[in-house]
């Protein structure tokens, strides 16, 4: 099944459990230090391009078919289609959200891409170490960031308490 399915079937609308979160973004983080590695862009990383397998502790990254060789990217028409959606023409990102007085599409310049209630998301958890919780919550923290240079690397990220458990 595909990380949605999953998900879908065994999330229950809560979600999984942060030891399986754990397990599988250390995978998914692996995947992507070897695509960096390889010089290759996915390009189409999302729920459905991730298989579970049947035993549920195994990630795989799949559908390559929007993938390329970093530096000689093409800008597709479905990318360019989501560039001219969500950047300026300094690559700034924006995102439309409806005014709630006016109800009308208004663009607004994101720094970051995390979500302003974080914290609250995954502080209400029960059953959950709390030390594990605030792992995560630094984890999420250090890679919603646009900016790459201010952003948390893959390898940084592989060392990271949430994902080592130490």
């Amino acid at each position: 099944m595909n990380l949605r399915e999953v998900l879908k079937k065994f999330g229950r609308n809560i979600g999984l459990k942060l030891t399986a979160v754990r397990a599988y973004a250390k995978q998914l983080f692996i995947a992507l230090k070897h695509l960096r590695n390889c010089g290759v862009l996915h390009c189409d990383i999302k729920p459905d391009n991730m298989l579970v397998n049947e035993a549920k502790n195994v990630l795989k990254l799949c559908d390559f078919g929007n993938a390329m060789f970093a530096g000689k990217n093409e800008i597709t028409p479905y990318l360019g289609a989501f560039t001219d959606q969500h950047f300026d023409q300094d690559l700034n990102f924006h995102a439309t959200e409806e005014d709630p007085v006016t109800k009308k599409p208004v663009k607004r310049l994101l720094l970051s891409i995390k979500p302003k209630d974080i914290g609250v998301l995954i502080s209400g958890f029960p059953g959950e170490d709390s030390k594990m919780l605030s792992n995560f919550k630094d984890l999420l923290d250090r890679i919603f960031v646009l900016d790459p240079e201010k952003r948390m690397t893959v390898s940084q990220a592989l060392s990271h308490p949430f994902i080592t458990g130490k």
